[in-house]
């Protein structure tokens, strides 16, 4: 047999799978909101609640006592269901796609490529990749809509390392979300 031979890049892929209907659970029960901010991180949180009204039921439906007995589906808190399932497959495919690495939801923030874009220009770093595919737009002052047409990406923090990002793509049908991540690790045979 031939010896084996590295492949060239390093790089990471997870994929997960999650069931909308158990999400939908977490979310009418009492501790809506607790779920909520144990998948998301507060960056997360406040960008999602100033462009979209997504999870604006579970944070009212928290204030509610709640009504066990009511068993009709909520569309609006199964909107934010469909969302809270996307970000949790999202998240799991992350920290699959970063096995070498000790990931935690709370490590990962989740985002627009155009929006990390424009961070990115922000911040002075226009010859990151992605900031150099993306045209700027910082002239603009409008609220970014939920659902553009960029794909979504995972900053995952560094803790004292540089951060890295990867590639998403989340879908839903039906009952359930899905979603894979494609990690770049380094630089040709590292």
């Amino acid at each position: 047999m031939t010896p084996l031979r590295k492949f060239p890049f390093s790089f990471g892929v997870g994929t997960d799978i999650c069931r909308i209907p158990r999400i939908y659970k977490f979310l009418t029960k009492d501790r809506g909101v607790k779920f909520v901010r144990r998948v998301l991180t507060q960056e997360e949180i406040n960008a999602v609640r100033a462009s979209s009204r997504v999870l604006e039921p579970v944070f009212i439906e928290s204030s509610k006592p709640s009504n066990v007995n009511d068993e009709k589906e909520d569309p609006a808190i199964l909107d934010a269901a469909r969302f809270m399932a996307g970000r949790w497959a999202a998240k799991e495919a992350v920290i699959k796609a970063c096995n070498i690495y000790r990931v935690t939801f709370h490590d990962i923030i989740i985002t627009y490529e155009h929006q990390l874009a424009k961070s990115l220009r922000s911040k002075g770093s226009p010859s990151h990749p992605i900031a150099d595919q993306n045209p700027s737009s910082s002239d603009s002052q409008e609220i970014e809509k939920p659902r553009q047409t960029s794909p979504p990406v995972a900053i995952i923090k560094g803790h004292g390392a540089e951060d890295m990002y990867g590639r998403l793509s989340i879908s839903h049908d039906g009952d359930y979300a899905v979603a894979t991540c494609v990690t770049f690790w380094g630089e040709p045979g590292s």
